[in-house]
Formats: C-alpha cells, sequence, structure tokens
C-alpha cells in the first residue's frame, strides 16, 4: 500500500495549521496584544489634598504609601483548606486601602487608612467597608477611617493617628 505524495502533504498541512491555531488560542506569540492607557494621576484630588495635611500630621514618625493592595498587607491564616484560602484571598487580592503608614525605620505596618467620601454610603460601598473593618479587626491591624472633608486640622488628624 503506497500513499499519494499529495497526500502525505495535506496532512502536515493540517497538523501544522492545527498547531497553530492551539497556540494563538494559548497566548502564543501570535496572539494579539492587551493594550492600555496610562491613569494621568495616581492620587484623586481629595486624596492628594488629604495627603499633603496627613504627611504633615505623620512627620517623621511614619513612612505613608498610598494605594496599597489589601492583599499585600493582610493574607488569608495559614491551615485550612485550599479552596477555603483561596476564596478567602479572592476576596482581598482587588481591593487596596487609601494609605498605608509604617514605622519610620523599616517596614513594619503600623496602620491603614481609609478616606472616607459620600461613596461610602452605597450599599455596596457599606458592605466592602465592613468586611474591611472585619478584616483588619481579625488581623489585628488598626484601620482608621476619615470621613473626606474640604479642610482638615493637622492636629485633629495628629490625635487620630496616636489612638491607633
Amino acid at each position: 500500500m503506497s500513499i499519494e505524495p499529495g497526500l502525505v502533504v495535506l496532512i502536515v498541512v493540517v497538523f501544522v495549521a492545527a498547531a497553530l491555531l492551539k497556540r494563538a488560542k494559548k497566548g502564543g506569540a501570535s496572539a494579539p496584544q492587551s493594550r492600555y492607557t496610562r491613569s494621568a494621576y495616581l492620587l484623586s484630588k481629595a486624596e492628594l489634598s488629604f495627603y499633603g495635611v496627613l504627611k504633615q500630621a505623620v512627620g517623621e514618625n511614619g513612612v505613608i504609601f498610598s494605594k496599597v493592595r489589601v492583599a499585600d498587607v493582610l493574607s488569608p491564616v495559614k491551615g485550612q483548606e485550599r479552596s477555603a484560602w483561596q476564596r478567602a484571598f479572592n476576596k482581598i487580592s482587588a481591593k487596596h486601602f487609601d494609605f498605608v503608614i509604617c514605622e519610620p525605620n523599616g517596614s513594619s505596618i503600623r496602620l491603614a487608612l481609609e478616606l472616607d467620601d459620600s461613596s461610602h454610603n452605597s450599599s455596596k460601598r457599606v458592605k466592602r467597608d465592613e468586611f474591611l473593618n472585619q478584616a483588619c479587626e481579625s488581623a489585628e491591624l488598626p484601620l482608621l477611617r476619615i470621613r473626606a472633608a474640604k479642610s482638615y486640622s493637622i492636629e485633629d488628624i495628629r490625635e487620630q493617628l496616636a489612638t491607633c
């Protein structure tokens, strides 16, 4: 039994085409690249305004980081089933704290800070805030919530920081 040379070529072409298609679907080199645009600012106007006051209130007593992912500050407790750990991690992986204050001589975390504007009144944000409150409490991480305002007293912010 002999196989026609044209049939062999056709079989090879089909296999190569199938392999290339499979590679493209998996995100290989021929897959289209995602495109992004850069945000104009890291902080909103309200966050930037508060940051200036917070920086003065903290002074040399701490280092301020902004927009820190919750999962970089908290992590699910070890020892639970993998699926439970993953669910707990997923709840925090896409959330961030507005500000995190660390010790000035190192990176040990002192507290997290949320600047609560009117968006925190929506039912979705209320649930998110309750979750963050509970998560921080369970991790024994102080969470300071400050109501967004047109102006702030540096001394008042300093006093609130001192209670944490």
